[in-house]
């Protein structure tokens, strides 16, 4: 149950520190949205690391473990959040976090095939559902044809934005599963933070031709301190619920944080939602969970 409770518990933090990274990001991109939450959030584990004396497992870790989780977080802090933020722009929470929860079915693909991982009927019948739901989630007003200009520009790309999320994340987890073994979680999140935060800022620095802080407020650095700060903690319930309850089942509890966020985005974002996102959302959760029950 530790792995259980931790990833419901990730899930829900996940929920708020998007909802606090939609409402930061107004006159700001991506890459900087995501490079200063990932700096507060390393500042958070390395205050933990260090008061907790876990300097020495730092310097000593294996150098294949450090690759491992080095490459976990450009794949899922750096890319697959980057990924995430834009469609969280783009195409609002309410949409955006479902979409992307469609990353535990790429999880177990992958997990079939480098694992040799079995597919049972009922996760075949959840696969089903989830794609389902993501279609209602990608057209909440109809079929395409009576959209309009609705599903181009703007709104496609914001879709294909949280499906590359959706990628990121699922080959983040299968490449961390292996790094984990025999290392402390704090050190391995204060790891793949570092090196999310030094790409991102790095890449921020470069595109803004250093005029990094252009944009910042102090509501935003508030907000995104905020969303770094949970992020901090909610990264060691993701690495707890990798180890104790596995990749594929993590994945699966992670993604039930649209429970939580529906009505935050309704309440705080003023975000609209009608009956086909409502339904869209329900045959997603749905569908993951016979996923990962099957």
């Amino acid at each position: 149950m530790i792995g259980e409770i931790n990833g419901l518990g990730c899930a829900a933090g996940w929920a708020v520190i998007s909802t606090a990274m939609k409402a930061a990001s107004k006159g700001l991109g991506p890459v900087m949205v995501n490079g200063v939450r990932c700096g507060f959030a390393t500042l958070v584990l390395a205050a933990i690391v260090i008061a907790a004396g876990l300097t020495h497992d730092l310097v000593t870790l294996p150098v294949d473990a450090l690759a491992a989780i080095i490459i976990s977080g450009l794949l899922g802090q750096a890319i697959g959040d980057g990924m995430f933020i834009n469609s969280l722009k783009l195409i609002g929470a309410s949409r955006a976090l479902p979409i992307t929860g469609i990353n535990p079915i790429l999880t177990m693909a992958l997990a079939m095939v480098f694992l040799g991982e079995r597919v049972t009927l009922i996760g075949a019948s959840g696969t089903f559902l989830v794609v389902g739901g993501i279609y209602m989630l990608a057209f909440p007003y109809g079929k395409p044809k009576q959209q309009g200009n609705k599903t181009e520009g703007t709104d496609r790309l914001g879709i294909l934005m949280a499906l590359g999320a959706a990628s990121a994340y699922a080959g983040s987890a299968i490449v961390l599963k292996a790094g984990i073994a025999n290392v402390d979680l704090i050190v391995a999140n204060l790891v793949r933070m570092s090196a999310a935060t030094i790409f991102l800022l790095v890449l921020e620095t470069f595109h803004s031709r250093g005029r990094i802080t252009a944009g910042l407020t102090r509501k935003s650095v508030a907000m995104l301190g905020l969303a770094g700060a949970l992020n901090g903690v909610t990264g060691l319930m993701y690495l707890t619920a990798l180890i104790y309850a596995g990749a594929a089942k993590a994945a699966v509890l992670v993604s039930t944080s649209p429970l939580f966020a529906l009505p935050l985005s309704i309440i705080l974002l003023r975000e609209r939602v009608n009956r086909r996102i409502l339904i869209g959302t329900a045959l997603s959760i749905v569908g993951i969970w016979m996923v990962m029950w099957g």
